[in-house]
Parts: C-alpha cells; structure tokens; sequence
C-alpha cells in the first residue's frame, strides 16, 4: 500500500486536505446467482463456481475541509 497526502491551512481555523491511496492485492467476490445456475446447469457443485479472486490495483483518492 502506498499513499500522498497533502494539506493547506486557509486562514486561522480552515484547511483543506487530500490523500490519495492506492492498494495492490487479492479482490475477492462471491458470485451467488452465477454458481446456482452453473450447479443446476451441470449437477455438481464445488467452490470454483461460487467464489472468485483477481489481483487488482484499487486507488482511494479523498478531500476534507
């Protein structure tokens, strides 16, 4: 994980704040409707159908006041 972060105060009692984030791992889902359809479509049933996992790059941008 790695992130930029950044802040400017304006005036006495204001500042304004960005970060951005970014994060390189496993994304997990779990595809529910598509393994049913497949169980019934080929009358076993394992794992593989119900979950699946890519490595993604997730970016988190943000601001604050």
């Amino acid at each position: 994980m790695a992130g930029l972060k950044a802040s400017l105060p304006v005036g006495r009692h204001l500042r304004f704040a960005a970060s951005l984030d970014a994060n390189y791992g496993p994304v997990f889902a779990a595809l529910i409707a598509p393994g049913i359809i497949d169980a019934i479509n080929t009358g076993q049933i394992s794992l593989d159908q119900f979950l699946q996992s890519n490595m993604a790059l997730t970016w988190i941008p943000a601001i604050a006041a």
